[in-house]
């Protein structure tokens, strides 16, 4: 397979299965799903809000990252996060740009004007625009960084723990 990213397979009753494959390459060794979730359990708790309207991607996306060890919610618009923010505490925010209503941008600056445990919290953009489309507007606002759609899971992985854990410490 050409094909850089996850492979996304249907079942007739719209359970999401990940391919266990990733055609992608850390040197010369092919990394698969289980390396990631191997890897990944050994980081610990993280409490990760996802912000992203489309039921699929977020359903892909929160899969991934519970199969990682990951505890996540998952809402699909600006309003909900917010409410969110205000009674949890985590330590990622995966927030896509487009949302209806408050779209991401301004769901970010909401956050980053509040003045609670959450206010300094990484915001990953999780987007289909180009990282150069989005990226003065993203710093504006005070995200930390991007993740493209559809998304890699390794590169998902490494930002995930680069900013929830490695930031701890």
């Amino acid at each position: 397979m050409k094909n850089d990213f996850l492979v996304l397979n249907m079942r007739k009753n719209n359970e999401i299965n990940l391919s266990e494959k990733i055609p992608e390459t850390k040197g010369t060794t092919k990394v698969t799903m289980s390396d990631i979730f191997e890897e990944a359990k050994k980081d610990g708790t993280c409490y990760i809000l996802l912000v992203e309207d489309h039921t699929m991607s977020r359903m892909l996306v929160k899969r991934f990252l519970v199969k990682c060890g990951y505890t996540v919610d998952a809402v699909e618009d600006g309003e909900s996060a917010l409410l969110l923010i205000e009674i949890s505490h985590y330590d990622l925010i995966l927030m896509n740009l487009g949302l209806p209503g408050i779209d991401g941008y301004e769901t970010t600056r909401s956050i980053r004007a509040t003045k609670n445990i959450n206010s300094d919290i990484p915001i990953l953009a999780l987007t289909s625009l180009s990282e150069r489309e989005v990226n003065k507007k993203m710093d504006k606002v005070g995200m930390n960084d991007y993740i493209g759609k559809p998304f890699n899971p390794e590169e998902l992985y490494q930002k995930v723990k680069h900013y929830a854990f490695d930031r701890r410490f």
